[in-house]
């Protein structure tokens, strides 16, 4: 019962925040600030706080080129089980090549920029991956 009112409590959270980065990315266009209160999404905190403090016309063309990489990558699907360099299973193998040396290539946007600390298990070969073990400690997941 505890995870259960945990989980919708964080649900209602996550719910609270996008309506107050949707609100802000109305009060941002409004004031000329950005040309669509949906690229509030494609920008990090620092760079909406710069935004709030100076208007920026690269920030704004880098939250273009982020919501066009971001409806690209959206589409892709990828196996569960990968060996190389992660090439999306659904994109025939000529527009692979092209996109592989173009337009996917996206630098300098963290997905996180937090710290994660743990034991860190290295396998060479996938027949090495029943070697990861895994327990649960609360409501985490920690691979031993």
């Amino acid at each position: 019962m505890c995870t259960f009112n945990l989980q919708s409590l964080l649900i209602k959270c996550v719910d609270a925040y996008r309506k107050a980065y949707v609100y802000l990315g109305e009060v941002m266009t409004s004031e000329g600030r950005l040309s669509d209160p949906r690229l509030i999404f494609f920008l990090t905190h620092d760079e909406i706080g710069q935004l709030l403090k100076n208007r920026s016309p690269k920030l704004i063309s880098k939250a273009f080129h982020r919501q066009r990489l971001h409806s690209k990558m959206d589409h892709m699907r990828f196996p569960e089980i990968m060996k190389g360099v992660p090439r999306p299973e659904n994109i025939k193998k000529t527009e692979r090549l092209d996109a592989d040396r173009s337009f996917l290539c996206m630098k300098g946007t963290p997905v996180s920029q937090g710290v994660v600390k743990g034991p860190a298990t290295v396998i060479n070969f996938l027949s090495e991956a029943s070697n990861i073990k895994v327990c649960f400690h609360g409501n985490k997941t920690l691979g031993i």
